[in-house]
């Protein structure tokens, strides 16, 4: 039985960083990491609404994303 896939919403608008943790956590055996990359964080709310939250098992979102500042 093949392990069951941890769906992680990334949101970084640094590529740079993205394709490092992707790199990171594509040796990684067990478990495996399917990610999804969004670049703003209004992008990536939508794309939890659209997706259901149930269906990300973690986010990770970096803190000086060009619209995450109030």
């Amino acid at each position: 039985m093949e392990p069951r896939p941890i769906n992680m919403l990334v949101i970084e608008d640094d590529q740079g960083d993205y394709e490092y943790l992707a790199e990171l956590l594509a040796g990684v055996d067990n478990p495996v990491f399917e990610m999804c990359h969004n670049t703003r964080l209004s992008d990536g709310l939508k794309h939890l609404s659209s997706e259901h939250l149930t269906s990300f098992y973690r986010i990770c979102t970096c803190r000086t994303v060009k619209d995450s500042r109030l």
